[in-house]
């Protein structure tokens, strides 16, 4: 099929990430440890779109104070709550919140609650 006479073509792409399996790390030199799946990365996309991860942060563990250069991040909170330290500021936030860092945004999240918060992380290279 020649792709300029359709909508598209190629087989659906699709990963649960509810049944992905997790790994653990420290992150970003945060405390405790972070348990995540990389659900896509960037050979997965035709697009900027660098990764998009599934995270889980157990009470007490945090993802540590980063930045980056030329990407815009987005933590979506599916469960859970904390705090989101953005540039110095420190913000409460919680599930259904998505908190966008900018380039150069420095960035970190704790769960000081009782739940692990689980989230959906995904970074996006700015166009050069």
């Amino acid at each position: 099929m020649d792709p300029s006479d359709s909508w598209g073509y190629g087989p659906a792409v699709i990963r649960n990430f509810l049944r992905a399996e997790l790994t653990s790390s420290v992150s970003h030199g945060g405390e405790g440890l972070v348990h995540g799946s990389k659900l896509f990365g960037s050979g997965d996309f035709d697009t900027p779109l660098k990764f998009l991860h599934y995270t889980v942060i157990p009470p007490g563990s945090s993802i540590g104070l980063h930045g980056h250069r030329e990407d815009e991040e987005l933590y979506v909170l599916l469960e859970g709550s904390g705090l989101m330290t953005v540039n110095g500021s420190t913000y409460r936030v919680e599930a259904g919140d998505i908190v966008l860092n900018k380039p150069w945004w420095r960035h970190g999240l704790r769960n000081d609650g009782d739940v692990p918060i689980k989230a959906i992380i995904f970074e996006v290279g700015i166009p050069k």
